[in-house]
């Protein structure tokens, strides 16, 4: 991975810039992911599948999410929603 402080920089940016930016809210929240910061990944991650509740790579991320938290109840169902949603594309 190259540098997470300007990537999550960049992002916050372009968050200022187009707050509800869907793209830049899931890059961000699989940042906060890979990093470890799972609260951080939960908050913004929820605010784009909010933001579009049929993205499913908004909802397979949150999933993720919920699965790396231990929550394995949630991660199923968002698994499943995203699946359902998309069955030949589910990231």
């Amino acid at each position: 991975m190259g540098d997470p402080a300007s990537a999550e920089a960049a992002l916050k940016e372009s968050l200022v810039l187009s707050p509800d930016r869907l793209e830049a809210m899931i890059n961000l929240g699989k940042l906060y992911l890979e990093t470890g910061r799972l609260a951080d990944a939960r908050s913004v991650l929820a605010r784009a599948v909010n933001r579009n509740r049929r993205s499913t790579l908004a909802i397979h991320s949150l999933g993720m999410v919920a699965y790396r938290s231990g929550d394995y109840e949630t991660a199923e169902g968002l698994f499943r929603r995203a699946q359902e949603l998309d069955p030949a594309n589910v990231t």
